[in-house]
């Protein structure tokens, strides 16, 4: 019988791959179906392997998590382009909106010691935030900074979510890490190593099934980071490679929509998603970790396809 950690690890897992199915989907170019060949092959592949490991006596789940974490940086090199979203003004609000309640609430004296680190947040938050109410066109140099604050906040969204969020460590099975720099909440000392799905009664499938899909989103959003970066090509002219860089960045601006918000429906939506984390902040309905996962693919799932 599978203990509490190897059924996470599935949970984990079962995120992953039912991220990528549904961004799939959503693709609507003919490289996506290209894409859900190759997914369903190395859904095949995975079982595969997985019944070598098994067979001659090495735990599979051992080496699942690595085995995810590949899984979902090829995804992210080979169709980034077919899955990286538009994004909204309505989507930049709502990032915006998680990132400083987050900072705030957990970097608040980092962030008031700091006044240069302070401003470096502020200053872009705020303005992304103020374009909601502003009626007016963005043009391409708006549109791109907006987008790269958008990718940069997303990491640390996601990267944040994961590291607070002590089930994610019980699931990779990574305790070491949890004792030396993420401590165990009391209600978990003890709980380590049952067998079955639960730990200290508690089911977290559901939570590690949000990280597994938000993860994926990581890379993807990772990779995009990294790519924009003009690296030098061993046989390529520099100028050649900025304007490959330049297309890279074209391209990028094109994914933030034109579309306008209105201001009173900004306001509303400021005014419910602060409402909302309070409420939580205050009732602790859920962790700060799931409504985080939650309200990410809620944006993305509710929001306009990939393409």
């Amino acid at each position: 019988m599978m203990d509490a950690t190897e059924w996470l690890l599935i949970w984990l897992a079962a995120g992953v791959f039912l991220q990528a199915a549904w961004l799939l989907k959503q693709s609507r170019t003919s490289r996506g179906i290209q894409a859900k060949v190759i997914l369903l092959i190395s859904l095949f592949t995975a079982g595969y392997w997985a019944a070598v490991r098994l067979s001659i006596g090495v735990p599979f789940l051992d080496a699942l998590p690595y085995y995810v974490l590949m899984w979902c940086f090829l995804f992210a090199v080979l169709f980034r382009d077919e899955v990286l979203p538009q994004i909204t003004e309505e989507t930049v609000l709502i990032f915006n909106v998680l990132f400083a309640y987050l900072a705030f609430k957990h970097f608040s004296p980092l962030l008031l010691a700091n006044p240069v680190l302070l401003a470096g947040f502020l200053l872009p938050t705020l303005a992304a935030v103020g374009n909601a109410f502003v009626n007016k066109p963005l043009g391409f140099k708006a549109r791109l900074f907006f987008y790269a604050w958008f990718l940069a906040i997303t990491i640390f969204l996601i990267g944040f979510q994961s590291l607070v969020n002590p089930t994610l460590w019980l699931a990779l099975g990574n305790l070491t890490l949890v004792e030396n720099g993420f401590p165990l909440p009391l209600e978990f000392q003890g709980c380590i190593g049952g067998q079955g799905p639960l730990i200290c009664d508690r089911f977290f499938g559901p939570e590690i099934l949000l990280l597994g899909a938000t993860l994926l989103y990581l890379m993807i959003y990772a990779t995009t980071l990294f790519l924009l970066v003009p690296w030098p090509q061993k046989h390529l002219p520099y100028r050649d490679t900025l304007r490959h860089w330049r297309k890279h960045l074209e391209r990028m601006a094109g994914k933030f929509s034109i579309e306008q918000m209105e201001p009173a429906k900004a306001g509303l939506l400021l005014a419910g998603l602060l409402g909302v984390l309070l409420a939580n902040n205050v009732l602790q309905a859920v962790d700060d970790a799931t409504a985080i996962s939650t309200l990410l693919l809620a944006t993305q799932w509710l929001g306009r396809s990939p393409r």
